[in-house]
């Protein structure tokens, strides 16, 4: 999934609400099934082992049986019509006696015409294994018996075992059947089971997955929709000053004045520094967003970087009829760990943001001090301040209140930045409500160790 996300948030793919419908199809049909073929292989597995595991218990079950009755047969004389009988109602195996191959008095009395058909299937089974008669032995002083498998003529499967066990001058002969028709029905069960339980599977991972990559997603189409906004808002801020440009060139030929060229002239200049501070805040966010911004932080002063700000600042908050106030604490403050430029940067757009939309006549006040490991620095003035609906959205990118759309010194990424360079430095920026009147920000930042 991250690697898709990266994937579509690559800068040259571009997709609208549309493919986006149809991207989440192909992915979740995509990772259904390759999760549904990994658990059918899975299932294959399972049910090789249990049925091997099925029929081993049937085979050992049938040959601890058999070994049990070829014993007793060998052990006794006489055969017990009663405990043939007890033999065939409590165990699953049906046996069948012969003397020299002609069955003995108690199975013709017993034998149904199926149970002949059934025998006569079983010891031509025998023979086709062999290629002997099937109660064909070498050495006719030991007992010998073969075990296999055949279908009788009802297309059941059963396993057999066939052999013979010298008596004195002649044979018993047995023929020993145990019917896998439950062996059989385990496994159909066995089967359908899984079938219904991958169906399910099947079922449950396409709405698992149709949910789930939607929610995966949406903020790559949310972040999709805000490059598309910011590339057009992009070309609209360019749009302007590159008019101007045009416009300058086609009366800088036209006109045979000097003063008016120069004029126009100066004009281009001022646009073009414009288009290069754009130009600037648009690659330095672009570096935020590559994770190729530079940041080299160090132990510094906090009441040195806000003097600093302080410095640079209060000859225009004069001009503008301003004041610009700093407050430090008494105590000492401990060391700032950030990056010295990146955050005079910072300093400086909540600076020129406050002393742009505070009216002639108010304050701008900077302070600082320390919080749980954390420097805050405050800048509170007492402008027009920002509404609760707006504090959500003054973050984003290009974004700028109804009444500023015509400052041309700001282009709605100021705050963008600062936003991207504070939390660069593991800080945090916010606007917190202010005291009176007017807007507060502060900027969080982490102290030395």
């Amino acid at each position: 999934m991250y690697i898709i996300r990266r994937f579509l948030m690559f800068p040259h793919f571009t997709f609208s609400g549309t493919a986006y419908q149809a991207l989440h199809r192909k992915l979740t049909l995509f990772c259904t099934c390759v999760t549904q073929i990994i658990l059918l292989a899975l299932s294959a597995l399972c049910v090789f082992v249990a049925e091997k595991n099925i029929k081993q218990g049937n085979e050992t079950a049938f040959l601890t049986e058999t070994s049990s009755v070829i014993s007793h047969l060998q052990e006794q004389d006489v055969i017990s019509h009663q405990w043939l009988n007890q033999l065939q109602e409590n165990s699953s195996i049906q046996i069948y006696l012969y003397e020299n191959g002609t069955p003995l008095f108690y199975d013709q009395y017993h034998q149904t015409t199926a149970d002949e058909q059934l025998c006569e299937n079983a010891l031509l089974a025998a023979e086709e294994l062999t290629g002997n008669p099937p109660f064909f032995t070498k050495n006719k002083r030991l007992s010998s018996h073969t075990e296999y498998q055949f279908n009788s003529g009802d297309n059941i499967p059963y396993i057999a075992s066939v052999g013979s066990i010298p008596k004195g001058d002649s044979y018993l002969n047995f023929l020993i059947l145990r019917s896998l028709a439950e062996q059989f029905h385990q496994m159909l069960s066995l089967r359908i089971i899984v079938i219904i339980a991958n169906i399910a599977a099947f079922l449950l991972l396409f709405f698992f997955f149709h949910f789930f990559i939607r929610k995966m997603l949406e903020p790559v189409e949310t972040a999709q929709k805000k490059q598309t906004q910011f590339i057009a808002s992009a070309s609209h801020e360019l749009r302007t000053p590159l008019a101007v440009v045009r416009s300058g060139l086609e009366s800088v030929e036209k006109c045979s004045n000097e003063e008016e060229r120069n004029h126009f002239l100066h004009l281009m200049s001022e646009e073009t520094v414009h288009m290069k501070r754009l130009i600037d805040d648009m690659l330095l966010l672009a570096n935020s967003d590559a994770d190729t911004l530079t940041i080299k932080p160090e132990a510094c002063q906090p009441d040195l970087l806000l003097l600093d700000t302080y410095e640079k600042f209060e000859p225009l908050a004069r001009k503008n009829g301003l004041h610009l106030i700093l407050t430090l604490p008494e105590e000492i403050l401990p060391d700032c760990f950030c990056d010295i430029h990146r955050t005079e940067q910072i300093f400086s757009i909540i600076v020129d943001n406050a002393l742009c939309y505070t009216p002639s006549g108010g304050k701008v006040t900077l302070s600082c001090h320390a919080e749980n490991e954390m420097l805050c620095f405050l800048f509170k003035d007492t402008g027009c301040g920002i509404s609760e609906e707006k504090k959500s959205h003054i973050f984003e990118r290009f974004y700028r209140a109804d009444d500023a759309h015509t400052d041309r010194e700001h282009f709605g990424l100021g705050l963008c930045i600062a936003k991207e360079l504070t939390e660069k430095q593991n800080g945090n920026i916010q606007v917190v409500d202010a005291p009176i009147s007017g807007s507060c920000f502060m900027v969080q930042l982490p102290c030395a160790l």
